[in-house]
């Protein structure tokens, strides 16, 4: 189904019974007191007023989003019952719009809230109904087949099923059937609310755009008018289909590569490994000339290592300069950091200059001679 313009179709019950609304949340009585509120009028009442009794208490706990307690209900009236010879064509048809409308909030609901209302042989049989189709079954045999079935029944039935079916060439079977057997003596606005969901959701749901655009421009029940926007709809669905199709496309390419590279690529990793290997006959000119380079370039390599050790230790003490910074929001603590960082750059540049680095050699060595001779003196001073 196109997601697109399937949403613009409203499933509900119509002819102002009953529809999806939102409104303030209804506080109500529970499923079995109103049950067992129903059952003891029933002795005094005809069966038409009870199945009335019984739509309308549904449909009220539809419209508060009540599905489990509203398919309760609802249960005995679609189901072959004794309350079913007495309903008249009329309520029949709201009981199923109805029906429709709760299966299609049932299987909007989440998973997890889906199973707190309802069975696992409930939820199954929900799944059958809509996603493989059955409910066509069920209500040709309710209505005692499907071509009886009115155009606005029909149009719900689509749109549930193109909602939620996993089988879309099933459901376009279904429809085609319908329109083929159909041709007169129906409600055209209704009915060409069915060709129009045909040709512009259903059969693009099948990809069948050529087909499309030939049933809109050879019907005549839509104007010149409507046919060409429905035409320019179709094409349009076409292409982003075909853009979403070349999307797809081209991520299982780039996962299949993902997974094919690293075999692909051992043959090539193979051959650069053999390539770096050393050859036997030139394992000896190699040796020689790696003796020869080793003498050429010792010199630059110590000075390169030294610079770079260097360069290393002022980024480290960068870094940690930084981090206490963040951190020491006192003035005199960050410039007692200042003097500590200035100090050791001094030393790391004064080391770094072999004159410096002889210089500072000697002054250390004379400082610690007078210290020396400072402490040896105290402790002669001391002693007498």
């Amino acid at each position: 189904m196109s997601a697109e313009v399937a949403p613009s179709y409203g499933l509900a019950a119509h002819n102002g019974h009953v529809g999806h609304m939102d409104g303030s949340q209804i506080l109500s009585e529970s499923i079995g007191s109103s049950i067992t509120s129903v059952s003891s009028s029933m002795s005094t009442v005809t069966p038409t007023t009870r199945i009335r009794q019984l739509y309308k208490k549904a449909r009220y706990f539809f419209i508060n989003r009540q599905f489990p307690e509203a398919y309760s209900i609802l249960r005995p009236l679609i189901m072959r019952s004794s309350l079913q010879d007495h309903i008249d064509a009329a309520y029949r048809n709201h009981i199923w719009r109805l029906y429709l409308a709760l299966l299609d909030g049932i299987m909007r609901l989440p998973s997890d809230r889906l199973k707190d209302g309802f069975s696992r042989s409930e939820i199954l049989e929900f799944n059958k109904l809509v996603q493989d189709g059955e409910i066509w079954d069920q209500i040709a045999e309710a209505y005692g087949t499907a071509i009886n079935l009115a155009p606005d029944m029909v149009f719900m039935l689509s749109l549930l099923c193109s909602r939620h079916t996993t089988h879309p060439d099933t459901l376009r079977v279904r429809v085609e059937n319908y329109i083929q057997q159909n041709t007169g003596s129906l409600e055209l606005y209704a009915y060409s609310r069915v060709l129009e969901f045909y040709a512009i959701v259903i059969l693009p749901a099948c990809e069948m755009w050529d087909d499309a655009s030939k049933f809109v421009l050879s019907n005549d029940l839509f104007s010149a008018d409507k046919r060409r926007d429905m035409v320019a709809v179709i094409e349009r669905l076409e292409t982003k289909s075909s853009e979403a199709r070349a999307e797809r496309d081209a991520k299982a390419q780039l996962r299949k590569m993902r997974r094919t590279k690293p075999h692909e690529n051992r043959p090539k990793v193979q051959k650069e490994e053999q390539k770096q290997e050393p050859q036997l006959g030139s394992l000896s000119w190699s040796s020689g000339k790696s003796e020869n380079d080793r003498d050429e370039h010792s010199a630059p390599m110590d000075s390169s290592n030294s610079i770079s050790d260097q360069n290393e230790l002022i980024a480290r003490l960068t870094r940690l300069w930084t981090f206490l910074a963040r951190f020491c929001r006192r003035p005199d603590v960050i410039a007692r950091l200042v003097e500590i960082l200035v100090a050791i750059v001094v030393v790391i540049l004064a080391f770094a200059v072999p004159d410096n680095r002889a210089r500072l050699a000697f002054t250390m060595t004379d400082l610690w001679k007078r210290l020396r001779k400072t402490i040896t003196m105290g402790v002669r001073v001391n002693y007498l």
